[in-house]
C-alpha cells in the first residue's frame, strides 16, 4: 500500500528524528574495536581457565591491558562521532541510573563490568613481588596487594566472569543497532550473534598471530576457523531473513544483493574477510599450524567492514523508503 508525502513524513521518517544520514565509520570503528575486545575476552579466557597445561602465562598479562587500550579507543572513536554530530554524552547520568529496557544503559554497565573483570585478570596474574616493588614507588595504590592477592585466589571465577562479559559484550555491539526499529536492515534478532561471532572471529585471529607453542597456535586457529564458518551462516540466514520478510526488508536487503553495497559486501566480506581466510587457515591448520599473517589482515578487514557496510545499509533504507513510501 502506498501513502502521500506528507503521511509519510508524520508516520515513518522525519528527518529530525530518523535523519537520512548519523553515523559513520567512527561507529564501525567503535562496534568493530568492542567486538574484536570481546572475542580476545572470550577465546583467551576459556583457553586459560579450560586447558591451563598449554596456556603460556605471559598472555593472561599482555590480552588484558591490550584489551583495555583497544576498549578505550573505541569509546574515544565514540566520543568523537558524537563530538562532530553535535551529540553531547552525558556519561555520569548514564551511571546514575540502569534502565532495563534501554540499550544504551545496557552497553553503559557491560563497559564498566568489562573494564573491571579485565583489570582483575591481569591484576591476577601478577606476582606478590611485583605488586610489592610497584606499591613501593606508589604508595597510594597499596590497597592493590591485598586485591591481587583476592583475585588470584579466585584466578578460575575471574576468568569465567571474563568469558562471560565478553559474550554479553559481543552481543551488545548488534543490539546497540537492532534496537532502533525505524532501520529494517539493523532491527534483526540475528544482528547480535552475528557480530559476537565475527568479533570472536577478530579476537582468535589476532591472538593466532602472536609467537606460543604449537598446541596453543592450533587452538586459536581451531577458534578462527568455527568462528568463521558460523559467521558465514548467520550471514546467510540475516539475508533469508531480510527477503522473506515485508516489502521494505526485501527492498532493504536488495543494497547487500543487487545494489551498490553488493561489490563491497561479496568481494570484502564474504569473499576476503571470511572464504579467503577461511582457506588458508585450514590449510595451515593441517600443516604448520599456525595463522599466516595474511589471514590475520584479512579476517580484521573483513570484520571491520562488515560493520561499516551494515552501518551505511541502515541508513540507505532512509532513501528506499523515500523513494517508494512503504508503510507497515
Amino acid at each position: 500500500m502506498y501513502t502521500t508525502g506528507i503521511e509519510f513524513m508524520t508516520n515513518r521518517a522525519n528527518p529530525g528524528i530518523d535523519p537520512f544520514s548519523i553515523w559513520g565509520w567512527l561507529l564501525a570503528l567503535y562496534l568493530f574495536l568492542g567486538g574484536m575486545v570481546a572475542g580476545l575476552m572470550i577465546v583467551a579466557s576459556v583457553q586459560e581457565n579450560k586447558f591451563a597445561e598449554k596456556w603460556e602465562h605471559r598472555l593472561s598479562r599482555i590480552v588484558p591491558l591490550a584489551a583495555i587500550v583497544l576498549l578505550s579507543l573505541g569509546m574515544f572513536a565514540l566520543y568523537l562521532d558524537l563530538e562532530i554530530q553535535g551529540l553531547k554524552l552525558d556519561v555520569i547520568r548514564l551511571y546514575m541510573t540502569f534502565k532495563p529496557t534501554s540499550p544504551i544503559s545496557w552497553g553503559a554497565w557491560i563497559l564498566l563490568i568489562a573494564y573491571a573483570s579485565l583489570a582483575l585478570w591481569f591484576l591476577a596474574s601478577l606476582t606478590a613481588e611485583e605488586v610489592n616493588r610497584f606499591t613501593e614507588k606508589f604508595r597510594f595504590l597499596r590497597f592493590l596487594i591485598p586485591l591481587r592477592r583476592w583475585a588470584n585466589g579466585i584466578k578460575e571465577k575471574i576468568l569465567l566472569a571474563n568469558t562471560i562479559v565478553g559474550v554479553a559484550l559481543g552481543i551488545y555491539t548488534g543490539v546497540f543497532l537492532s534496537s532502533m526499529a525505524s532501520r529494517p536492515i539493523w532491527h534483526s534478532g540475528i544482528l547480535g550473534p552475528l557480530f559476537l561471532v565475527s568479533g570472536v572471529s577478530a579476537g582468535a585471529a589476532t591472538l593466532s598471530s602472536f609467537k606460543v607453542n604449537h598446541d596453543l597456535s592450533k587452538a586459536f586457529l581451531r577458534w578462527d576457523i568455527l568462528a568463521l564458518i558460523t559467521e558465514l551462516i548467520l550471514l546467510a540466514i540475516f539475508l533469508l531473513d531480510n527477503i522473506t520478510g515485508e516489502e521494505f526488508h526485501k527492498a532493504a536487503a536488495m543494497l547487500f544483493l543487487a545494489g551498490p553495497l553488493t561489490g563491497a559486501f561479496f568481494g570484502v566480506v564474504v569473499l576476503s574477510g571470511i572464504l579467503a581466510p577461511l582457506v588458508l587457515e585450514w590449510a595451515d591448520l593441517t600443516e604448520k599450524g599456525k595463522a599466516p599473517l595474511m589471514a590475520v589482515a584479512l579476517v580484521l578487514i573483513g570484520s571491520f567492514a562488515l560493520r561499516c557496510i551494515i552501518v551505511c545499509a541502515g541508513q540507505a533504507c532512509h532513501c528506499i523508503f523515500s523513494g517508494q513510501h512503504f508503510i507497515h
